[in-house]
């Protein structure tokens, strides 16, 4: 059972300005303490609608982008015609084929923002893109959060979600009034500008069907990543609520 990630990119990639593609821009600029990536090679693991792909190349990298799902494939090639006027690097792959992962290379950027949870395989996908990083390069991953008993309530809405159709429009309803509604309100009026993510209904779409779905806590990535010789640069958490924790690794 899988959520069809792609199909849901596809309807929020209409919505993509160019203002969007330039908040996508800074926020990587942001992340990864830059100005550019001139002359360095970055990869998008899971790049969903091709947002952050495009982004990367228009600060100068040599980009290079797979998904598992074939409409977020056409999704990037389409978005990239659209923006770039040319279709950049992107195949279907998946980063669970340790095959497939070690004939892509080794990059200076890897980025994979709320990918690795839905494989199905957490722990291979972990090991999996270590093969992807240069030594020195830097490692950008977001995991959802672990809240113990919350996340394994969450694992069962998705699951019914995914199953039982008739069920898609009341749950919908549900999370859209309680909560999206509360989460919309509350961004107006402090104003705030959301960097990444889809259109409120879209992205609430894509919470709920989310599945395969997986969590971790903070420490748990620490340790998996300080193993393989990695230094954490950068730690941004939920502070323990429901939601992806961001981290950027260098490959000592």
């Amino acid at each position: 059972m899988r959520f069809k990630f792609g199909k849901n990119w596809k309807k929020y990639s209409k919505l993509i300005t160019n203002e969007k593609i330039k908040d996508a821009s800074n926020s990587l600029k942001e992340f990864f303490e830059v100005e550019n990536f001139d002359n360095k090679s970055f990869i998008d693991v899971g790049c969903g609608s091709g947002i952050f792909s495009i982004s990367a190349c228009l600060l100068g990298a040599k980009v290079k982008s797979f998904d598992f799902d074939t409409d977020s494939v056409e999704c990037t090639q389409d978005l990239s015609k659209k923006i770039l006027g040319k279709s950049i690097s992107i195949e279907k792959g998946d980063i669970l084929d340790s095959v497939y992962v070690k004939k892509l290379g080794e990059f200076d950027y890897v980025y994979s923002w709320g990918v690795l949870h839905h494989t199905g395989d957490l722990n291979s996908a972990l090991k999996n893109i270590d093969n992807l990083v240069k030594k020195n390069g830097k490692l950008f991953i977001s995991i959802y959060n672990n809240q113990g008993i919350k996340s394994e309530i969450w694992k069962i809405i998705k699951i019914l979600f995914n199953k039982v159709k008739v069920l898609q429009p009341v749950l919908i309803l549900f999370f859209l009034i309680f909560m999206k509604a509360p989460e919309i309100l509350f961004k107006f009026f402090v104003k705030r500008k959301e960097v990444r993510g889809m259109a409120p209904v879209t992205d609430l779409i894509d919470w709920l069907g989310g599945y395969p779905f997986e969590t971790a806590k903070p420490e748990y990535i620490f340790d998996f990543f300080f193993k393989l010789n990695y230094s954490l640069v950068k730690l941004k958490t939920v502070s323990g609520k429901s939601g992806c924790n961001e981290f950027i690794f260098i490959k000592k």
